[in-house]
Formats: C-alpha cells, structure tokens, sequence
C-alpha cells in the first residue's frame, strides 16, 4: 500500500495525457464513432424536434407538462439506443482509460469484451444508485411543493442541492468499483465501500482537483474552438470584429441542434461533434486519475483477490 496524497493524485491523469497523445486520440475516434451514430438515430427517428422543444422549455425554466408528455413517446426510441450506446461507449473508454493508467497493458486499445461488459454492469448499478437517492428528495420536494402551493426556485434549488450532496456522496464512495472491474476483474462495489470508509475526504479532495483542472482545460479547448472559428471567418474575407461576432452565433447554432439529415452533416454541425469528442477524450482521464493513483494506493488489497490480480505491463517504448 502506498501513500495518497491529494495534489499528486489530481494530477496523475494530466501527466497521463501529455505523456500518451496516441491513446487520446483512439479515445476521440471511438467516442466520434458514438455520437454520429447517437446523432444519425435522433435524425432517423425525427425525435431532434421533440429534443429542441425540450430544451426550449428548460431554457425558459417554466416547466410545461403537456410539452413533456408530448415530447416522451417521440423521444423514446432515440433515447432507447442512445442509452445503450452511451453505456457501451462509457464501458468501453473507462475500461480503456483504467487498464492504461493502472499498467495493465502497455498501450490504450479499445475493444468490447469482458472487462467492458462488467464496466457496464457497473455503470448500470451506479445510474440506478443515482435514481435511487433521487427517490426521497423528489418525495421531499413534492412535501415541500403542496405546502408552498408549488414547486417554487427555493425548493427547487434546495432539492437540487441535496440531489447532488446524495449522489456526490455515493459516487465518491463507489468509485474505486470502476478501477477494480479492470485490474481486479471484479465488480467491487461492495468493497469499493469499504476501502473508502475513513477517506472520503482525500479522495474528494483529489477528485474536485481534478474536476477543476479538467474545467480550465475545457475553457482553454473552448477558447481554441472559438480562436479557430475567427480564424476560418477571417480567412473567408469577415473583418476580425465580425468574424469574432459570427463565430459566437456559430458556435449558438452549433449547439442548437438544427433538424434534418442536411444539418447532420453539415461541416459545422460535424466539426462540433469533433471538438466534442477530443474534448471528452481530454477530460476523462483528468477525472480518472485520481480514482486509479487511489486503487493504486489503497483500494488494490481490498478489492482485488490474489488470485484474480493483473500483472502491470512495463510502459511502452
């Protein structure tokens, strides 16, 4: 067992990304492959129109029941396989990242096999932990809504805070599960909860550290797409205050998610899409690393039989 130290721990993945720009970039195809085809079902299904009206209503924070019971049979499809493909791909580059940052093999690879079918067991159970916490605070919530006359933003805010302490709390202790699905071939949920018991708050520590890293790489990847969009303008003949101007609306349009298979695959449309998978393939192991230099350190005793153990591979050349 070796010693946990919060800013090392933060910055295990970090280091991991400068060190293999290769795996970054297996990473982002895979995760490229996913959201064109998660983009190609919503298109198929016409659901995109339910999706953008959804996203209006949440935007202008009156909720509308009519608008969602709509809005759910037309969704329902599209949401069916992009949950299953968003499962499989969070299998897939989790099991990937892990055996990577752990030593388990000397390159990234991706494959579906069957650390990546326990990985998705695991997820699974940690989303259905998630809708459990949520249970009693929407129960509260609903208290607190018929007392007030309605849901009002105090209860609202209140619910959504206590939602995230309840989640956050159960995430944290749970998460050394992941790790050991790779390295211990094992689930390890219920070990995961014992090997975090009385060090919660270092490993929460290292993990907000490195959520605020993976945040200021995210602005600086932000700012680069921004850069980049002015730059194209500017070289198409735009002055550089109107091109800075149309590269802000762009980017609006970008993320608004027009209809239609023309929209799909128009090149900004594909070019965000882009942007959004090497950004993911950045960020993930910024998050990841703590939770495997924490294995590393104490959670490989607890969660990993002898006999199920994985030898590290030495590094590549």
């Amino acid at each position: 067992m070796s010693a946990f130290a919060i800013l090392p721990a933060a910055l295990t993945g970090f280091r991991f990304t400068r060190e293999q720009p290769r795996a970054l970039l297996l990473w982002a195809g895979a995760a490229l492959a996913v959201s064109l085809l998660d983009g190609a079902a919503t298109v198929a299904t016409g659901a995109q129109g339910a999706a953008n009206r959804l996203r209006d209503m949440q935007l202008s924070g009156s909720p509308d029941a009519a608008v969602i019971l709509d809005a759910l049979p037309r969704l329902a499809p599209a949401l069916a396989v992009s949950f299953v493909l968003n499962i499989g791909l969070g299998a897939v580059l989790l099991a990937s990242v892990f055996r990577a940052e752990l030593g388990v093999e000397r390159r990234a690879t991706v494959a579906f096999g069957t650390d990546e079918r326990r990985m998705a067991m695991v997820l699974i159970a940690l989303l259905v932990v998630q809708l459990i916490a949520a249970v009693p605070v929407g129960l509260m919530a609903g208290i607190a809504a018929a007392a007030a006359g309605g849901l009002t933003a105090p209860v609202l805010a209140l619910s959504q805070a206590m939602l995230t302490v309840l989640t956050g709390v159960a995430m944290v202790r749970l998460a050394l599960a992941p790790p050991a699905v790779v390295a211990g071939r094992t689930l390890g949920l219920a070990q995961s909860l014992r090997a975090t018991r009385g060090r919660f708050w270092p490993l929460l520590g290292a993990l907000a550290a490195a959520a605020g890293l993976a945040g200021v790489v995210a602005l600086l990847a932000d700012l680069i797409f921004s850069l980049l969009l002015q730059a194209a303008l500017a070289g198409a003949g735009r002055h550089l205050d109107t091109a800075a101007k149309e590269a802000a609306a762009l980017k609006a349009v970008l993320i608004s998610q027009k209809e239609g298979w023309a929209a799909f695959f128009s090149p900004g449309v594909l070019a965000a899409r882009v942007f959004g998978a090497l950004l993911l393939a950045l960020v993930l192991p910024i998050l990841a690393g703590p939770v495997a230099a924490a294995y590393a350190a104490f959670g490989r005793e607890e969660l990993t039989p002898a006999s199920a153990a994985r030898p590290a591979s030495p590094p590549a050349p």
